[in-house]
């Protein structure tokens, strides 16, 4: 059965969400009982619920220190069958004997930001700016094969050119042309967009006469594992020669395989933060919504051990049987048979799923979701333009009705989950008179045009924390919210040095009817005496 992210959960839900449906009667029983012994034995920590202080003279982290040189990792492979009992049967069953909770996102920073990572690059536009065409992903061959799935339906070789270079070539099933090669060349130019580790791509065409066998090839079976790979499958695989690939370029290194959805990775110390616990791997849940890349899994990264650097980057590779590639053809022919069952028109985002559950999905709390739906939305049309125009689609017919399902798909999620969050953000302090500062921020729904300002108001509160007093309530519209914080500031911050001039603006939100919207937004100010207040934190729950 399929499962795929959690709904957020307001307050924080028990230790797990969903329990995975193929738990027997022996295993559930269990899980039961150890659930009930667990839940006796929490005891709430003396002062829980009270907000973190931030250190108000260190500035936010953007970038983190995870390219350590490091000894090699060793090489680990992936089995489809040990995932599954892994998502259905050992996972739950772990999660339920230690009562986990949700805890928090680990990689984020002082602001709500995921810092520049091994695991994330940030945002950029670049792929647009280069235009439609591979730029140096040009294959010089002969190509040898290291590596290779030539069974099931995601065909796919690991090669290196004859200058030395390293590729992934994603080949189209026979029966569905363009499909895959597309939908892996769009998905991993918008997901690099987005700020994600995905090799830089393009269309070609690759004959049975450009390959030659490595020294040890593998064969990659259809549920993981290995054998060696022989001329015949490279045969069978290039019957129709030549074939239209998407050529994926890769830093030189050594793969590692992929990364695990839970946990870390032992024998790289510069993993420090288990995988499901990470904002960047959370936050990808509307992404992969909005690109229908539901093969979320171990298979479809890769852990690449760089020759420069000697240290491990994670990728997101593999993406083939996203944008409904991976789908039988419809009768109807969406998008003219080429993306499958890849639509807009039903697309109902909530009850999007995965093919299997993935455990960063699954502990996706409101900051998560908020986090990835703002990187989402912040991706410009010219890129998603510029991505599919470099699919090379035969059909020019297809190519704009492709833009048209994304656009589409995208503003559908933007309204199914914004309509009922707290879209506060874009924080900033404005001095509006001299010593007179306010509050700023913008509401993302309406900046992006998928609620009118009026649809939506905000209500602060300044909390402050070292005597514990709430100090008034001012309310606003969702245009451009402004909090004046002069009326809150206590007359003694104005007259001398005081070590308490830390305060926390608690913004809520509610939608045209009067219903509150879920999470609130938690901004940490410092009050410095010679130049003025000043943001030092952002909580989201």
């Amino acid at each position: 059965m399929s499962q795929g992210w959690a709904t957020p959960p307001a307050p924080r839900p028990p230790a797990l969400a969903a329990a995975a449906p193929a738990l027997s009667a022996v295993t559930r029983a269990l899980a039961a009982a150890a659930l009930v012994l667990a839940a006796a034995s929490l005891v709430a920590p003396a002062g829980a619920g009270s907000p973190p202080r931030f250190d108000v003279e260190a500035p936010p982290v953007t970038s983190v220190d995870d390219g350590r040189p490091i000894p090699p990792p060793a090489a680990r492979g992936w089995n489809e069958i040990r995932a599954f009992i892994d998502d259905h049967w050992l996972w739950p069953v772990t999660d339920l004997l230690g009562a986990r909770g949700r805890p928090p996102a680990q990689d984020v920073n002082a602001l709500d930001e995921v810092p520049v990572s091994a695991w994330y690059a940030g945002p950029s536009a670049g792929d647009a700016a280069a235009g439609t065409t591979a730029t140096g992903l040009e294959l010089r061959a002969p190509l040898t094969v290291d590596a290779a799935r030539t069974r099931g339906d995601e065909p796919c070789l690991w090669v290196r050119d004859s200058g030395g270079r390293a590729f992934l070539l994603i080949l189209d099933d026979p029966r569905r042309p363009e499909r895959q090669t597309a939908a892996a060349l769009i998905a991993g130019r918008l997901l690099r967009a987005a700020g994600y580790h995905t090799p830089p791509g393009g269309i070609g065409a690759v004959s049975r006469a450009d390959l030659v066998l490595g020294e040890d090839p593998v064969a990659i079976g259809e549920f993981g594992g290995g054998r060696r790979l022989d001329a015949a499958a490279l045969d069978r695989l290039f019957a129709g020669s030549p074939r239209r690939v998407a050529a994926f370029s890769l830093p030189a290194g050594t793969r590692l395989g992929g990364f695990r959805e839970r946990g870390t990775r032992p024998d790289d110390p510069n993993d420090r933060i288990p995988h499901e616990h990470r904002r960047s791997l959370r936050g990808l849940a509307p992404l992969c919504a909005w690109l229908d890349h539901r093969r979320v899994d171990e298979a479809h990264t890769l852990d690449l051990y760089l020759d420069e650097g000697r240290h491990v980057r994670h990728y997101l590779t593999q993406l083939g049987h996203a944008l409904g590639a991976g789908d039988p053809v419809p009768p109807s022919g969406a998008a003219r048979g080429l993306s499958g069952a890849f639509q807009a028109q039903g697309f109902d985002p909530p009850a999007w799923r995965t093919r299997q559950p993935y455990a960063p999905f699954e502990a996706l709390e409101w900051a998560d979701l908020f986090w990835g739906l703002r990187v989402l939305l912040a991706i410009p049309e010219t890129e998603i333009r510029a991505a599919v125009a470099a699919a090379r689609y035969a059909d020019a017919g297809i190519e704009g009705e492709m833009v048209g399902l994304l656009l589409e798909r995208r503003e559908r999620i933007g309204r199914a989950w914004l309509g009922r969050m707290n879209g506060a953000f874009a924080f900033r302090l404005e001095e509006r008179a001299p010593g007179r500062w306010q509050l700023a921020c913008a509401d993302l729904a309406a900046s992006h045009g998928l609620r009118s300002p009026e649809d939506v108001s905000f209500a602060m509160t300044l909390r402050l924390p070292e005597t514990g007093r709430v100090l008034g309530l001012q309310t606003r519209g969702g245009g451009v919210p402004a909090f004046d914080l002069a009326p809150f500031m206590p007359p003694v911050w104005a007259h001398r040095l005081d070590p308490r001039r830390y305060a926390v603006a608690e913004i809520r939100s509610w939608d045209h009817a009067g219903r509150a919207l879920e999470g609130r937004a938690c901004v940490h100010l410092y009050f410095d005496r010679e130049a003025g207040p000043r943001i030092v934190g952002i909580v989201r729950d």
